[in-house]
């Protein structure tokens, strides 16, 4: 009986021990994996593996991994492998994607179609299977599975992109646009396919939303020829009345009344700051909420009163500007210095139209927008820059509504305000080599002015007025945006508790990015595209936007993931083409050159074709922008958990002190 015992106890040493030093490989494994160390990876599981040739967690992460090196051949012999002693449903569902992206899309379907007796909801499986549908030219099946799927997920984009194609081949245009601007909706970061929209909106006769379009493609890529000629092919669709009546429209909401605003009760103690607002080559229109002046900056003197809510405009000149007023007299010529645009009435505001907004981004567009204070306009070589001269916490009022909707939660709305007062108190030189401190965009803080405040957000400024957060005599080096996915750059995880733990091994991270884990910025009645998201490209729009970048690898063969941050953001891929390699560094660089991605926490696959070309490359990933400091979406999220604005900071920024420095 001893002997049995003393058996039982070695033989459970042992085992424990297996599964201790199995447990170190897979943690050795997941550290090189993320330092894009994939040869050393790979040779780790396979160690796992031949010490223990039933760990099913073993095979799917060197599946995972090979597929990520769109490695496709080996993914699908190593789950074969697995699958010879195992039924684990994870096995079949890889598979069936591996068959589909490498252009075998019969054994996709057989593959797949027997998972949908146990998981007949599986959107994974669903897509999958109608992806294999389609390319096997049965369309009818892919569409009744797309269609299955956007009912079980209907913010998943591919499937929208994917049903889209389907009507476009049958020539259903209207619906392949109406699916097409679900996509829009859903996700307005993905650019490339408002060309689409447009083409297919022109075929079904719909000039006027072809035309908006198209005139929403020019605002994102001005210099697009192509793009220029299809407008003014639409324009001349809809001949002049339409045109007249859209312009009669826009003057009668000019002529609306200023808004009225109140000072800030700290304008006085707060800072002076300049907003650099935008860079005219032309005219801008304007009017004042109250009887106004234009000042010679240089010496004070007052070049010309103007009346309230009269409409003027600044032309651009002969390297000087005239103000004309809104019949075209000429009132003021020959203005070459820096001069100021002042409100009589501190409750007043000046109204700016046209204002070119995001160019490059999706959000690019023209808006007219109210300013408190003052606008200084400095003559260029070509043309002339506008200046928004305010107080910073009356700066505040135009930030906060335009980074965060009013309408969340006052603890979220107080915490975003402290955050942005820091951020501005920290970057007061970012731009002073261009004459201002801020610009109003994301590569600062986004700042549309008085027109877009609101009574909560003035309100959460003012009762946080002077508050930043700090360490020691300094204010902190802050950070925040939209959707940190779930994990913060820096390894804060957004949640109370959670199954993952980071760095993710190929297939945790599989499972992270395609899943949707209970965090905090996982937020229900918000743009699901913000916390997981999915980009599609044909080959051709992919090597389109390279070419803006100058990356010259010729056709496109795969993109390879390099090293990643603790939380799954890529810091750097590798771009395959039959004329070489690209290797690009950086977050940003990444998520720009793969046409301006909502994260750089994304993995990535190449879809080949029956001949083994590379037609299709599919992005997706989690989180949007740049993942650092606070998330504006998990601020809302223990805002609702009943959470207040330190709680909340410390949380994000727990090495901060909240001072109040005025």
């Amino acid at each position: 009986m001893r002997y049995l015992l003393l058996c039982l106890f070695v033989l459970s040493f042992s085992l424990g021990c297996e599964v201790q030093a199995n447990q170190d490989l897979f943690d050795e494994a997941r550290f090189l994996y993320n330092q894009g160390k994939f040869t050393e990876a790979v040779s780790l599981y396979k160690e796992i593996i031949k010490s223990d040739a039933s760990n099913i967690e073993a095979y799917l992460n060197l599946a995972c991994l090979y597929k990520d090196l769109a490695d496709y051949k080996r993914a699908i012999e190593i789950l074969k492998e697995a699958l010879n002693f195992s039924k684990d449903a994870r096995l079949k569902i890889l598979l069936g994607r591996l068959y589909y992206l490498s252009g075998i899309p019969g054994e996709g379907v057989a593959c797949l179609k027997q998972l949908l007796s146990s998981e007949p909801e599986n959107p994974i499986v669903l897509l999958y299977l109608g992806s294999c549908y389609e390319d096997l030219g049965k369309l009818a099946e892919a569409e009744d599975c797309y269609l299955k799927t956007i009912k079980i997920q209907p913010y998943n984009t591919l499937v929208y992109l994917k049903l889209s194609d389907i009507y476009y081949q049958k020539q259903l245009f209207q619906e392949a646009a109406e699916t097409l601007q679900d996509v829009v909706s859903l996700d307005p970061s993905i650019t490339h396919i408002r060309q689409r929209i447009a083409e297919s909106l022109e075929k079904s006769g719909n000039f006027e939303e072809a035309y908006r379009q198209y005139a929403k493609c020019l605002a994102i890529y001005p210099e697009d020829k192509f793009l220029q000629e299809r407008l003014v092919r639409a324009k001349s669709r809809l001949g002049e009345d339409f045109f007249k009546q859209k312009q009669e429209l826009t003057s009668k909401r000019r002529r609306r009344r200023s808004i009225r605003v109140n000072p800030s009760p700290f304008a006085q103690a707060a800072p002076p700051v300049k907003v650099g607002i935008a860079d005219m080559g032309g005219l801008i229109e304007f009017k004042c909420g109250s009887d106004f002046r234009i000042i010679d900056k240089q010496n004070g003197k007052t070049l010309f009163e103007g009346r309230k809510e009269s409409i003027y405009s600044l032309v651009f000149e002969k390297r000087s500007i005239q103000l004309k007023n809104i019949s075209g007299d000429v009132l003021l010529k020959d203005l070459d210095k820096p001069f100021l645009i002042q409100n009589k009435s501190n409750n007043s505001v000046i109204s700016l139209f046209d204002i070119p907004i995001g160019r490059g981004n999706f959000w690019a567009g023209w808006q007219d927008r109210q300013y408190r204070g003052m606008i200084e306009i400095i003559p260029k070589e070509e043309g002339f820059q506008l200046i928004n001269l305010i107080n910073l916490e009356e700066y505040l009022y135009g930030v906060l509504p335009a980074e965060m909707p009013a309408d969340w939660p006052e603890p979220a709305l107080r915490t975003q305000a402290i955050a942005a007062r820091t951020w501005a108190v920290k970057n007061l030189t970012r731009h002073t080599h261009q004459g201002f401190n801020f610009c109003d965009s994301v590569h600062c803080q986004v700042y549309k002015g008085a027109g877009v405040e609101t009574r909560r957000t003035n309100q959460a400024v003012n009762d946080t007025g002077g508050i930043v957060l700090m360490s020691g005599e300094e204010p902190i080096e802050i950070f925040y945006s939209a959707n940190c996915g779930g994990c913060t750059r820096g390894g804060i995880v957004d949640a109370i508790s959670l199954d993952f733990r980071f760095p993710l091994s190929p297939l945790e991270l599989e499972d992270w990015l395609l899943g949707y884990p209970d965090t905090f910025c996982n937020q229900s009645g918000e743009r699901a595209t913000n916390f997981r998201w999915v980009r599609m490209y044909g080959q051709r729009d992919l090597e389109k936007i390279f070419d803006k970048f100058n990356i010259a690898v010729g056709k496109i063969l795969r993109i390879i993931p390099g090293r990643r941050a603790e939380s799954g953001h890529l810091l750097s891929i590798k771009i395959e083409g039959e004329k070489g390699t690209k290797i690009i560094e950086g977050e940003n660089n990444i998520r720009k050159i793969l046409g301006n991605l909502r994260s750089s926490a994304f993995k990535s696959e190449v879809k080949y074709n029956r001949y083994s070309q590379p037609e299709e490359f599919i992005f997706y990933g989690g989180g949007f922008g740049h993942a650092r400091g606070l998330c504006q979406a998990g601020v809302k999220g223990m805002a609702l958990r009943g959470y207040n604005y330190r709680q909340i900071l410390k949380h994000y920024y727990p090495d901060a002190e909240v001072k109040k420095i005025y």
